[in-house]
Order: structure tokens, then C-alpha cells, then sequence
């Protein structure tokens, strides 16, 4: 992720976007993301998941409950409130990438980036977003085991920061 982010400022970029490539995230929602930016209103921006009402299935619900224990853990480290601390669709401004220094290479990016939006006093919006669930999607996406480990990483690299 931080090379990406580097590269991007370096070939000049003014906003970037992240994009998992689990298969969850629609192109369209793109100009949603970005939005904020450019209107002026925020530095970084979080595709949310769960600002729109989509129908879940018992595996989605159980995944949905591990996402909002993220969130809690988000907001007891960083004090910023989030309904999709795990979202892999996020926009960017060149301000708040030149600023933002992520050291994970794992899964718990999603969260490290709170500590650099607060770290930095960055302006963040959260925007709702369409979410694909195919089999491919889910089997792709975090398990809840991988949460917990994302859970203990999280835990353990802030306390000792």
C-alpha cells in the first residue's frame, strides 16, 4: 500500500484511490469516493459498506459482526468513529497521502490508516458504497479467523508505538 501511495505522488497524482481486489467493490462507486475531495470537504475518504441496507446472509451477518468489533477496536485506539474500519475502497487527497506513513503490509492497513488520519488531524467522510457478494468475493475476502489475527496485530503494533 505505501509503495503504491509513494509511486502515485511521485507521478504527480492529486487524488488516489485504493481498490481491494476481492471483487467486492464496484468501479462505479469510484466517483462517490472521490467526491469529498474534490468538493473540499475531506483529505481521506472510506467507502462504506454499511451505510446502505443490503440483505445478508447468516455468513455475512457473522462477518458483518467481526467488521463492527474492528470498528470498536478502531475507536477505543484512535478515537475516530467508523462504520467500515476494514473497507478496502478509499480515496486519498495529495495532503493527506504525503502525510500518511503506513508500516503494515497486512490486512490491518485498514486500520493503521485511522492512526495516520488522527496522527495528522486529516478531515474524514465516509461514503456509502455498493458491495458485490459472489462466492468468489467471499472466499477472497477476510475470514474471521484473519480478523482476530487482524484484531492482535492492531492491538500490538499501536501499543507500541
Amino acid at each position: 500500500m505505501n509503495t503504491g501511495i509513494s509511486a502515485a505522488l511521485k507521478l504527480g497524482a492529486e487524488i488516489i484511490v485504493t481498490f481491494d481486489a476481492d471483487g467486492q467493490h464496484d468501479v462505479s462507486d469510484i466517483e462517490s469516493v472521490v467526491k469529498p475531495i474534490i468538493d473540499g470537504k475531506a483529505d481521506f475518504v472510506i467507502g462504506s459498506r454499511f451505510l446502505r441496507k443490503q440483505k445478508l446472509n447468516f455468513h455475512l451477518m457473522i462477518r458483518r459482526f467481526g467488521i463492527k468489533i474492528l470498528n470498536l477496536i478502531t475507536y477505543a485506539l484512535f478515537n475516530i468513529h467508523t462504520t467500515d474500519s476494514q473497507s478496502g475502497l478509499r480515496a486519498l487527497s495529495r495532503k493527506a497521502a504525503s502525510k500518511i506513513k503506513i508500516t503494515a503490509n497486512r490486512m490491518e492497513v485498514s486500520s493503521e490508516f485511522f492512526r495516520e488520519i488522527k496522527k495528522n488531524k486529516l478531515r474524514l467522510k465516509e461514503v456509502p458504497i455498493k458491495t458485490i457478494y459472489t462466492d468468489y468475493s467471499i472466499r477472497k475476502g477476510q475470514s474471521t479467523l484473519n480478523g482476530f489475527r487482524i484484531i492482535m496485530r492492531l492491538i500490538l503494533r499501536n501499543m507500541f508505538q
